[in-house]
């Protein structure tokens, strides 16, 4: 029964149909990112229109070891500005694979329009929005692959190899 449920919410990820709102509760799959299997951050996931376009705007920051994962319908070049966000970060976005194609680090705020639009130089299904200094830190570069994998004891994760 556990593996068929740990299944279900595989698949209910990579289709994009998962809602923010992972609070890591008690027997509740929590996405997490891993830069190396002893650390990783947690994430939020957002595929609704409305959550894309949202992204990290208005909120005071990002909590220690948490991050952000936009998942878009389909590979295109999705632009991400900083409008109305209160502190960097850094975004990896990644193809259909896992694979990392564009990375900008310590993207500061936009405190005045225009604001300028950060994309990908080739498509991307999904863009990974992390507390700045995270791709440094963790030697992330494009051309790394992300492995999204479930385990059925931790939920899903992405791991992030250095």
């Amino acid at each position: 029964m556990r593996e068929t449920l740990a299944l279900l919410a595989f698949f209910a990820l990579l289709s994009g149909c998962l809602q923010p709102a992972f609070n890591g509760e008690p027997g509740e799959f929590v996405p997490r990112a891993c830069a190396s299997m002893d650390k990783c951050i947690r994430l939020e996931v957002v595929s609704t229109p409305a959550g894309l376009r949202e992204g990290l705007m208005h909120r005071p920051g990002l909590e220690k070891n948490t991050g952000l994962l936009l998942v878009f319908p389909v590979e295109a070049k999705h632009a991400i500005w900083m409008k109305d966000m209160r502190f960097p970060i850094d975004i990896l976005w990644l193809d259909s694979t896992g694979k990392i194609m564009a990375l900008e680090e310590n993207l500061p705020p936009c405190r005045q329009e225009p604001c300028e639009v950060f994309a990908p130089s080739t498509p991307a299904r999904y863009a990974l929005e992390v507390p700045a200094g995270y791709a440094r830190e963790n030697g992330l570069k494009t051309g790394k692959t992300i492995e999204l994998s479930l385990l059925a004891d931790q939920g899903t994760h992405a791991e992030l190899p250095a």
